[in-house]
């Protein structure tokens, strides 16, 4: 019987192809890590350079704010750009009316930078709330309060109080999204600014119908801050990054503000003390300053004599009466010095601001776009307190037994002005009632030494340098 011989040889197309689909695995695996290692790179440099865009804007904004009285003079710092609705990185003034928030393009032209973009290309978006846009103007005090209320994608608020809600947003409008068609011309906001949970980035409102334009009115307005959003099938759905300006932002801005309207009252008062008028015989006793108007009877607003601690006094035709009569006092050495002529007089009413050659603290000068004019006057009157030397007052004695005021450790020779920070949330001043509460307005060692001042001690104020919004200002003269 023949046999046959069978050779038994290894499976070596099986090995091959086993190794074939193993190295297949393999690269699959490492071509998908890669890709994936590419596209978090990808979209982190994305991230990264769209949040460096707005972060130069919002520093941008901050410094036109801070500068304007510089670059605009004879008006208060603080005010912001209009929108570009144009295209052209201008901004586009006058924009709306008075007080009315809006919405367009970066204006990057008007501040002096250079296009700015996110990584997808699209122009970056700015609303600007009503009270502080340049034009029309809104009076502007460190008081004023932004409008627009920035929420989370779970709808809740990231600041609850009217002194925390933001003065500005910058918008990342990020690549087109669903049915967005992008015109170059930035009037229609809608074509690159989305909405999730019934709030509409393009116009600021929620649970209401979405209106086209400007933002709708001059109350608050709701934008929405999320994490870019995908549907169950991959597709964006939300991609706005946003920056906001809050008042802690706005803070040395608001320190300028202060300082700057400290520098006019300064001014004004520098300017009395010059022009009251001499007579007779007697020396002129050298610069001196009026009484105060009550510092906790915010209507009474006339001058009361002996009193060197206190408001502007503004209102009735002659708001320095007192100071007027009392300054007869200082002839008294004549037995009638009414008949004879020996005797020198002050104003019985403020001068002419040398600046603007408008009578100081008008509140008749209504006209908001006029330069050095004094018509944010009657919202700043409140929160500005003078204090007087006892030596420079119109009639000494009746400030003889008064203590002297103190500015870092040295006796004030003529005035020392303070100005009340922004409020805190403690703090509230809508009605007379609150306006009459010093607690309103100051704290710290300042509120410490208006009340040694009004208890007859000696009153120090040191010299801290403000670092928020709600620090008080203080300065005396030349010093402002």
């Amino acid at each position: 019987m023949k046999r046959h011989h069978f050779i038994n040889m290894p499976d070596k197309q099986g090995g091959l192809v086993l190794m074939l689909i193993v190295s297949i695995l393999i690269l699959s695996i490492v071509t998908s890590i890669a890709l994936r290692l590419n596209q978090d790179q990808a979209q982190a440099i994305y991230h990264k350079s769209t949040i460096s865009a707005l972060e130069d804007a919002k520093t941008a904004l901050i410094s036109y704010a801070l500068l304007y009285d510089k670059t605009h003079p004879g008006f208060s710092p603080g005010y912001l750009p209009c929108p570009d609705s144009s295209g052209n990185g201008s901004s586009t003034s006058p924009c709306s009316n008075a007080g009315k928030s809006v919405i367009g393009c970066f204006p990057w032209r008007t501040l002096g930078l250079p296009q700015l973009s996110d990584v997808s290309g699209a122009p970056l978006w700015y609303a600007v709330s009503g009270g502080y846009k340049n034009n029309p103007k809104s009076v502007l005090t460190a008081d004023t309060d932004g409008l627009f209320v920035i929420e989370d994608s779970a709808g809740n608020a990231l600041d609850n109080t009217d002194q925390e809600y933001a003065i500005a947003v910058i918008f990342a409008p990020g690549p087109q999204v669903d049915s967005q068609g992008r015109s170059p011309d930035c009037s229609e906001p809608s074509q690159y600014l989305e909405t999730l949970n019934n709030v509409h980035n393009d116009t600021g409102k929620k649970n209401g119908v979405r209106a086209t334009g400007n933002l709708p009115t001059k109350k608050r307005s709701v934008f929405i801050s999320s994490p870019v959003l995908k549907d169950a099938h991959n597709i964006v759905t939300f991609n706005d990054q946003l920056r906001w300006i809050t008042p802690d932002d706005f803070a040395p801005v608001y320190i300028q503000m202060n300082r700057w309207i400290a520098q006019r009252i300064s001014t004004c008062l520098d300017e009395y003390a010059r022009e009251h008028d001499n007579y007779g015989d007697v020396p002129d006793p050298g610069d001196l300053y009026p009484w105060m108007a009550s510092y906790n009877n915010i209507s009474e607003d006339i001058d009361i004599s002996g009193l060197r601690f206190g408001h502007i006094a503004i209102k009735a035709e002659e708001p320095l009466k007192f100071t007027k009569r009392d300054s007869y006092q200082r002839g008294e050495d004549d037995p009638d010095p009414y008949i004879d002529g020996d005797f020198w007089e002050m104003n019985d009413e403020w001068p002419d601001d040398p600046i603007t050659n408008d009578n100081c603290f008008d509140q008749d000068d209504t006209d908001i776009n006029t330069a050095y004019g004094w018509y944010s006057w009657p919202e700043w009157h409140d929160k500005v307190f003078i204090a007087v030397n006892k030596d420079k007052s119109p009639y000494p004695a009746l400030a003889s037994t008064q203590a002297d005021i103190s500015f870092d450790g040295t006796v004030v020779t003529d005035y020392l002005i303070l100005v009340a920070g922004r409020r805190q949330n403690t703090q509230v001043r809508s009605d007379d009632t609150e306006k009459n509460d010093l607690d309103n307005y100051l704290e710290g060692d300042y509120r410490d030494a208006v009340n040694k001042l009004l208890s007859n001690q000696v009153a120090n104020f040191p010299n801290n340098r403000p670092a928020t919004a709600a620090d008080d200002w203080v300065c005396i003269k030349g010093g402002c």
